[in-house]
This record gives structure tokens, C-alpha cells and sequence, in this order.
């Protein structure tokens, strides 16, 4: 503890001491007169100094002007920036830094002061602005570099001392310099018409970078690229018009088919077990009856009800001996079953049974809902079909190592929205910097743009989202409503009246990225923020997010897009 003080201690004086001696220095510097009195000199001068801080002052004053001129000004700063990295607690890892800064930078603006004005006058005085250390320094490299070279080598010094002492990037201030600049001249992009035609109006994210860049894409042309005139419909890329290109939703039958007779468990072995369970409980005094069985796919449910006085802390205590009787890898009791008298105890089935998409995909569950970005995503383990609404959720994170089942999930949930949704009531931006898992997608009708593999493409999608997310907002504020299902109906209903906007039904657009590590490691600022906008506001005109990453750490996953992604 003493120690902690005395450390605070001494750090607390040496900001007082470097604080105090700069606030000398300035105002000494400020108030410099040549004709002071000062104690290197011995000629004789007014006997009261003109000097703010006296004699002492004007000593300072006049030895660091003869010494590096005009320059010494900077001193005071320095000793101001050193004392504003102690009180951050910085200074002891940057202290060799400043101090090089220092080295380098005094010296370099001393030579270049005296290259462009060696003299100036004050109070009638000639002093030289670089001071001696300007005059010998320019006098030195003048010798074996020539006026030109000089000039060229003192500007390299000061700008590697600025560089040092304000610790930034030169590329990175004119990557800055050139997005101001890209921001300022280029205005949102506008919605085109296309090549491929749909019932509303959408651009492609991409339209201007795709010239530079093409995307081979195995969608056929369109037959109606006629030149658009007064009245037509306005269509974007990617999609086809309901009207003049009928498009039917794929059916079912085109996914294989899985016979899982023999993998089912059989009535004989749900018996066995049951019996085994109620036996082998008994043995430790556990008595009680199993009331049900529930098969799925991976695990049998056994609903256990146990006799009157039988803590359920007996039967989980139980799970290991329960495992070694029934030969299996690992039992769960689940204590007790939600809205029921019993307990739960799962048991692995020794043949897993497939589940497959088609089975899902023609359930009663998913082909009743209404909700039109309702997807499946398998079976629980009782058997019953699991469906999820996005439009609900209404972003989603997907996390997990290689091998985990990322990408079964990411196709899963593509697969019900393509069997479920019509183009002109879905729009798909697919982003795959892995370049293997999304492109079979290539040419449906659903892409708003081929699928994007280029990671500093994929924040133009991302920054055209965000666009297309403010101008549906203008839209929905246009017509009064608060959400795209109401503007949808809002449309269907009635006409707009007079206005300045183009109103039109709008999709929903689902984005998917299929690696967001990637694009973090590249743009990790910019795609952070354009991903936390669309997160926080995107919901109510219909844009949604499907985030997939092998490794949920915080500088891929930060905390801004962890609590505005509440779906995992």
C-alpha cells in the first residue's frame, strides 16, 4: 500500500514540476526582449527586465532563442505533451518515442526556418530564426548535399518527427482524405433499372464497381430488354417479374429422399429401456413408473414419475449408473419437465436417424405457418419439427468451430426461404469470402447481385445496405407507417397521394456473410459500424442479418454487435 502511494506520489509531482516549467518557458518566451539583462551577457542593459518572469526569464528566453531561434517555442509543447501521456499513464511506453520526436524534429524545423528566412528583427534587434543550431546544421549539409538535397533531407526529418510525435498513419489519413472525398462527390446510389426484370425497384449494390469487376453468373438474360419508357415498370437485377416472367416456386420433389425405417427405434427396445430404467432406480430406492416415451431422431425422452416422498435430487444424482445400465454413452434428466409431474431422463438411441430437408421442408408445420421468413432448422428431441421466424428474431448470429454444422444451418435456412418466398417478396445478398459455400447460389432470382467473394466489395454491399435502409425509411415516413408490412398493405390498399417519392412494394432482403472474420480483419471499423446501424435500425424496413463465424471473439464479434444480435 505504501508503495502504491509513494508511486502515485511521485507522479502527481512530476506533472506538477513538467506542468510548471512549460507555463515558465511560454510565458518567458512570450515576453522575450533582446535588451533584457540577463546572466550570459555583460553588456550593460536597463536595470529592470521587461521579462514576465524577471531575470531568470529573460536568461531562459534569451539562450534558447540564440540557440534554436523562433523553434524554442515548440519546447513548452513537448513538455506539455509529457505530461499529459503521464497523467494518461502512457509515458513509460511511449517515452522513447517523444524523446527521438524531439531529437528529430527540433533540429529539422531550426534548418528549414533558416533555409526560408535566416534573420528577422525584434525590438530592433537581428536574430537568427533558426538560431545557431539552424545556421551550423544548414552550413554542415549545404556542404555535401547541396541547397536542393538540404531542403529535401530536412523535410524527410520533420516529417518522420510529426509522424512520430502524432502517432498516425500517412496511408491512413489519405485513406481518409480519399473516402471524404469519395463521400462528397458520389451521392447515394440511385435505383436502376436492370437487365433482369422485377416488380419493384431495386439496384444492384454494386452496379458501378460490377463494370470494373464482372461476376460470371449462370442466370439467363432477360427477354425484355427493351428501352423503358414513361409508365414502364422499373426493374432491378436479379429477379424476375411475376407478370411478363411467370416464376413458380420450386417444389419439394426435387430433394432426395432418406428411408429411415430401420434407424427408428423400435417399440420392443423403448420397452426394454423403460424397464431397465425403473429397475435399476429401484436398486438405489428410487421408486416410480416411466408414463411415456417421446422418440427423436438422436435421443429417446422417457417421462418418469416417481412415487410420493422421492426427491428429484435422487434421480439426477443418478445419471452416471443410469448410463452403465443401459450401455450408453451419457444419460440426461431433465428435473422436472416443463408443465408436467414427471421427470425427463434422455437416452441416446444407438442408430441416429437422419433428418432430412425434405422431410421438413413438406411438414405441416412449416407449409401452414404464414409467416413468409419462417425456416426450419430440424427436430427437437421429441421428435417435433423446430421452426424459427427471422422477421422475429430479427438478426442472427451462427458461431462455432469447422465442422460444427455452420454451413448445413446457413443452406438450411436458404433452402426454406427459396421454397417458401417469391422474388418479388425476397431479396438475397449473399457474401462468401471462403468462395466454396455460397456460390451454387450463383443465378437464382433472388440475388439482388452475384454472390460477393471480394471482402472490400462486401463493404459497398454493406454500405449500400445501409443506404437502401435509410431511403425505406423515407418511404415508410412518406406513407405514415411503421413497419414494411404495413407500407406493403398500405400500397396494396390504396394509391398514394402527390409526392415527391416513388412508392413501390418493397421486399424483404435477407444478408448473409458467410465469414465475418474475414471482413474484420480487413475493414473491422467501417464493417463494424455499417453492421451495428443496420442491426439497431434495419428491422422495420425489412433488411435482416445472418451473421456465420468460426471464432466468436471479441475483435470479430465486438460488444456493440453481441448486444444488438440477441438470436445465437
Amino acid at each position: 500500500m505504501e508503495t502504491k502511494l509513494k508511486s502515485g506520489v511521485k507522479k502527481e509531482i512530476a506533472i506538477v514540476v513538467l506542468a510548471t516549467v512549460a507555463v515558465f518557458l511560454l510565458l518567458s518566451l512570450i515576453s522575450f526582449h533582446p535588451n533584457d539583462p540577463n546572466i550570459f551577457s555583460s553588456y550593460t542593459k536597463p536595470a529592470s527586465p521587461k521579462n514576465l518572469v524577471g531575470i531568470v526569464g529573460a536568461s531562459v528566453s534569451w539562450f534558447l532563442m540564440l540557440s534554436v531561434g523562433i523553434v524554442s517555442y515548440l519546447i513548452p509543447f513537448f513538455l506539455l505533451l509529457i505530461t499529459y501521456k503521464i497523467v494518461r499513464g502512457t509515458f513509460s511506453e511511449e517515452a522513447r518515442t517523444i524523446i527521438v520526436s524531439f531529437l528529430i524534429l527540433i533540429p529539422a524545423i531550426s534548418g528549414l526556418i533558416s533555409i526560408y528566412r535566416p534573420q528577422m528583427q525584434i525590438y530592433n534587434q537581428q536574430i537568427l530564426t533558426g538560431g545557431l543550431l539552424g545556421k551550423q546544421l544548414n552550413g554542415f549539409l549545404v556542404h555535401y548535399f547541396n541547397n536542393v538535397g538540404t531542403l529535401l533531407l530536412l523535410l524527410v526529418l520533420a516529417l518522420i518527427g510529426i509522424l512520430l510525435v502524432g502517432n498516425f498513419s500517412i496511408l491512413a489519413m489519405f485513406n481518409n482524405l480519399k473516402k471524404f472525398l469519395g463521400n462528397f462527390k458520389e451521392k447515394v446510389p440511385t435505383l436502376k433499372p436492370s437487365d433482369e426484370a422485377i416488380t419493384f425497384k431495386v439496384t444492384s449494390p454494386l452496379e458501378k464497381q460490377g463494370k470494373k469487376k464482372k461476376h460470371k453468373s449462370t442466370a439467363k438474360p432477360s427477354r425484355f430488354r427493351e428501352e423503358s419508357k414513361p409508365g414502364d415498370t422499373i426493374v432491378a437485377s436479379g429477379v424476375s417479374d411475376s407478370k411478363t416472367s411467370p416464376f413458380s416456386l420450386p417444389s419439394p420433389d426435387l430433394l432426395e429422399d432418406y428411408p429411415q425405417d430401420d434407424k427408428k427405434i423400435s417399440r420392443q427396445e423403448m420397452a426394454r429401456n423403460a424397464k431397465i430404467l425403473e429397475e435399476k432406480l429401484a436398486d438405489f430406492g428410487v421408486y416410480g413408473k416411466v408414463t411415456e416415451v417421446c422418440p427423436g431422431p438422436v435421443v429417446t425422452m422417457y417421462e418418469y414419475r416417481p412415487a410420493a416422498g422421492i426427491k428429484i435430487s435422487r434421480v439426477v444424482g443418478l445419471a452416471n449408473d443410469l448410463a452403465m445400465a443401459l450401455r450408453a454413452m451419457s444419460v440426461r434428466v431433465v428435473a422436472p419437465l416443463p408443465e408436467k409431474a414427471a421427470i425427463g431422463i434422455e437416452i441416446p438411441n444407438k442408430n441416429r436417424e437422419l433428418v432430412s430437408l425434405k422431410e421438413l421442408i413438406q411438414a405441416e408445420e412449416f407449409s401452414e405457418t404464414k409467416d413468409p421468413l419462417s425456416f426450419v432448422l430440424g427436430k427437437d428431441v421429441m421428435g417435433k419439427i423446430v421452426l424459427a421466424n427471422l422477421a422475429k428474431m430479427p438478426h442472427l448470429l451462427i458461431a462455432g468451430a469447422t465442422g460444427t454444422g455452420k454451413s448445413v444451418c446457413i443452406n438450411t435456412i436458404l433452402a426454406s426461404l427459396l421454397f417458401r418466398c417469391h422474388p418479388d417478396n425476397l431479396k438475397l445478398l449473399l457474401i462468401d469470402p471462403k468462395r466454396i459455400e455460397l456460390n451454387s447460389y450463383e443465378g437464382i432470382p433472388h440475388l439482388l447481385h452475384p454472390v460477393v467473394t471480394d471482402v472490400k466489395m462486401a463493404t459497398n454491399v454493406l454500405r449500400w445496405a445501409v443506404a437502401e435502409m435509410e431511403r425505406r425509411y423515407e418511404l415508410l415516413a412518406d406513407l405514415g407507417v411503421r413497419n414494411i408490412d404495413n407500407y406493403n398493405k398500405a400500397l396494396a390498399t390504396k394509391t398514394p397521394e402527390t409526392s415527391s417519392l416513388e412508392h413501390q412494394p418493397l421486399p424483404f432482403i435477407v444478408i448473409i456473410i458467410d465469414e465475418l472474420s474475414d471482413l474484420m480483419m480487413v475493414a473491422s471499423k467501417e464493417v463494424e459500424e455499417l453492421i451495428i446501424r443496420l442491426a439497431q435500425m434495419a428491422r422495420a424496413a425489412g433488411i435482416h442479418l445472418i451473421l456465420a463465424t468460426q471464432r466468436p471473439s471479441v475483435d470479430v464479434i465486438t460488444g456493440l454487435i453481441k448486444a444488438n444480435i440477441p438470436s445465437r
